[in-house]
C-alpha cells in the first residue's frame, strides 16, 4: 500500500510548508507523498486567509504533495478522507471524542486540536496536484489557557513530534488507498458519522445574515446540508461559517 512520507524534507524555518511545497512543484516534478516539516513555521496560513500559529519545535507543520485521481465525484471527497486520516491520527493518542468542524477543523471534545489547508491545482476538470497542510497542536502546556482550544499533548503528556508524523502517515496512507479504491461510500459515511454537531440544529453566520437548520451532511463539494422550514438546502463553506455555540 502506498504510504506518504516516504520522502521527507525538515525545515529548521519557513514561512509555510504550503509555500515551500509549491516552490518545489513549480521547479518540477515531486514524487507523490513528499512530506515539508517544518520545526518553526512563520506564516501558517488556514482556509479564508486567518494565520495558524505553532508552537516551535513542538507542534506539527507539514504538507504533503499528492497527485489524487478522482472520478465522477466532488473534489471534497479528497477532502474528507484526508480529514478522515487526521482525525485517524490524533484520536489514536487521545482516544474518543475527536469530531470535525466543517470545513477543516479537528476537535477533541469540542475544542480545536487541528486544521487542514488543501490547495488543488486543476487542468481542465482534473486535479493536476494537491497540496495538503496539516497543523496540529502538540504543545503540553500553552494552550490550556487559551478559550476553545486543546492539544494532544494535554492529553498525552509523553507525546513526540515524530511519533505522531509516523501515526499520520499510516493513517494517510489507508485513507488514500479507499480514495483510489473508489471507496467513496465508506468515506463518506465515516466522514458524515465523526460531524460535530450533525443532527443538531445549528447556527450559519454569512455576509448576507445567518440561517438556523438541523445538520445532515456535507456533501461531495464541500457543502453543508440543512434541514430548513424550506426543505434540505445547501450552503457553501465561503460565504458561510459554521457558528460554534
Amino acid at each position: 500500500m502506498f504510504r506518504p512520507g516516504a520522502e521527507i524534507i525538515r525545515l529548521q524555518r519557513v514561512d509555510s510548508t504550503n509555500n515551500y511545497a509549491a516552490e518545489l512543484l513549480n521547479n518540477g516534478i515531486v514524487t507523490e507523498g513528499t512530506a515539508i516539516m517544518a520545526y518553526d513555521q512563520l506564516k501558517g496560513r488556514g482556509q479564508r486567509g486567518s494565520s495558524w500559529k505553532m508552537v516551535p519545535n513542538e507542534d506539527l507543520a507539514v504538507s504533503f504533495i499528492f497527485y489524487p485521481k478522482i472520478e465522477d465525484v466532488g473534489a471534497f471527497v479528497f477532502n474528507k478522507a484526508i480529514t478522515l486520516a487526521i482525525c485517524d491520527t490524533v484520536r489514536y493518542f487521545t482516544g474518543p471524542g475527536v469530531t470535525i468542524k466543517w470545513p477543516n477543523d479537528i476537535l477533541f471534545k469540542g475544542e480545536k486540536v487541528g486544521g487542514i489547508l488543501i490547495e488543488l491545482a486543476w487542468q481542465s476538470v482534473a486535479i493536476k496536484h494537491a497540496i495538503v497542510g496539516i497543523g496540529l497542536n502538540l504543545a503540553t502546556s500553552l494552550y490550556k489557557d487559551w478559550s476553545g482550544v486543546t492539544s494532544i499533548g494535554e492529553r498525552y503528556s509523553d507525546v513526540l513530534r515524530e511519533e505522531v508524523l509516523e501515526k499520520l502517515c499510516d493513517c494517510l496512507g489507508y485513507w488514500y488507498a479507499h480514495l483510489h479504491g473508489h471507496n467513496y461510500e465508506e468515506i463518506r459515511t465515516t466522514y458524515r458519522d465523526r460531524l460535530f454537531k450533525r443532527g443538531e440544529r445549528v447556527a450559519l453566520k454569512g455576509s448576507a445574515g445567518s440561517v438556523e437548520g438541523v445538520f445532515e451532511t456535507v456533501n461531495d463539494v464541500g457543502s453543508i446540508i440543512l434541514r430548513t422550514s424550506q426543505g434540505s438546502q445547501e450552503f457553501a463553506h465561503g460565504p458561510y461559517r459554521l457558528q460554534m455555540d
